[in-house]
């Protein structure tokens, strides 16, 4: 008897995913047992308020750092924590939003809204910011302006820090310094489908060896003596593919709340408030399960507004234009200020530009979600889940 069309459709959408992604509604088989994406109980969203604090935790540190003040001088603070923290939510996070709907257009739309509209708003007033103290020199910056406004723009922020060498004898000649993190961030996104396939095809095995790849990448710089270029990818990516591990195994990490709780206050001390470097290969694997951890196992209120994107971007020039003007001052009154004035421009930053700019990326992802694939013929070998 003739099988009809819609049974075959049904049939060929329910064992062979690859041919229904456009359907929300599809689930995954999981090629392994080990690693099973589904909801795990009792785990709290952290991620908002653990972002703000991590940007917060970079803010103080830059003060300490770009400052040189007697203020924290005593405190043995680093932002290493908070860096790798970043990476590795986003190897749980963006990694997550990919599998939700692995449609690349999709991806990439959404995440270009998310990121770039108060990035771009921060490099266009630090350009009018500093072209300022040239007020009078106007004609012969211009050079030094536009390139400097164009390269960071395409966040190539490494090709010139400032305008004129504006900030030539400050410790740090960067108006933002933590402007190099968010280049990373956008080359991960675009590694992110590669990512997730060697995880499918390869599974824990694809994991071990991405990680084993960056750490050595990052040894070998940091031992020949280029320990920037060790923070850089492929460096960075060894705490990405810890976030990616806690992520797909992440029904693994069952920890009681009685116990997470003391578990990452000690973390939190242990990793933050050392002043001894940590090998290149243990820090990771430390820091990421703490961070998840923190995000994911300790209840805790979530907040409405998320801060944390905007502090980042914002506290760095606050700090370096208040050195430039003059009105710094080393006490905790002219800091508790820079933190309210930060957490103040986040705050509009939010609701004025990320809001609207996340809810048009949502619309344009859906759209393009929903656009029929390009007709191409590719051989896809799909293998039963085990």
């Amino acid at each position: 008897m003739a099988v009809p069309a819609t049974v075959i459709s049904c049939c060929a959408a329910k064992h062979y995913p690859c041919n229904s992604m456009a359907k929300q509604n599809d689930k995954r088989l999981p090629a392994m047992n080990d690693a099973v994406p589904t909801p795990v109980k009792r785990n709290y969203d952290n991620f908002v308020v653990l972002r703000l604090i991590m940007s917060l935790l970079v803010m103080i540190t830059h003060f300490k750092v770009l400052t040189q003040g007697e203020l924290l001088k005593w405190l043995p603070m680093s932002p290493e924590l908070a860096v790798a923290g970043f990476f590795v939510i986003s190897g749980y996070v963006i990694i997550a939003s990919y599998e939700k709907l692995p449609v690349m257009r999709s991806f990439f739309a959404k995440r270009f809204f998310r990121m770039y509209p108060l990035y771009a708003l921060v490099i266009i007033v630090q350009t009018i910011g500093m072209s300022l103290f040239f007020i009078d020199d106007l004609g012969t910056q211009a050079a030094s302006i536009i390139r400097y406004f164009v390269v960071n723009m395409l966040m190539l922020n490494f090709l010139q820090y400032d305008i004129g060498g504006l900030l030539a004898h400050a410790h740090n000649p960067g108006i933002n310094p933590s402007l190099w993190t968010l280049k990373i961030e956008v080359m991960f996104y675009m590694i992110v489908p590669m990512l997730c396939w060697i995880f499918h095809r390869f599974r824990l095995a694809g994991l071990i060896v991405m990680f084993v790849l960056s750490t050595i990448y990052a040894e070998i710089m940091v031992r020949t003596g280029h320990a920037e270029l060790s923070r850089q990818l492929p460096g960075a990516l060894r705490f990405i593919v810890v976030g990616m591990a806690l992520y797909y195994y992440r029904h693994k990490l069952v920890v009681p709340v009685r116990y997470a709780i003391p578990i990452c206050l000690f973390g939190f001390i242990f990793l933050q408030f050392r002043d001894y470097p940590m090998p290149t290969w243990i820090f990771p694997l430390l820091s990421g399960p703490f961070i998840i951890m923190c995000a994911t196992k300790i209840p805790f209120p979530r907040p409405k507004t998320d801060l944390s994107y905007g502090v980042y971007l914002f506290h760095a020039p606050l700090i370096q234009f208040s050195l430039l003007t003059g009105l710094y001052h080393d006490t905790w009154w002219f800091l508790a200020a820079l933190v309210a004035t930060a957490c103040g421009l986040a705050y509009l930053g939010y609701h004025f530009i990320e809001v609207p700019c996340v809810n048009l990326g949502q619309k344009i992802s859906k759209a393009a979600a929903m656009a029929p694939p390009a007709k191409t013929t590719v051989a896809v070998e799909v293998k039963p889940a085990e």
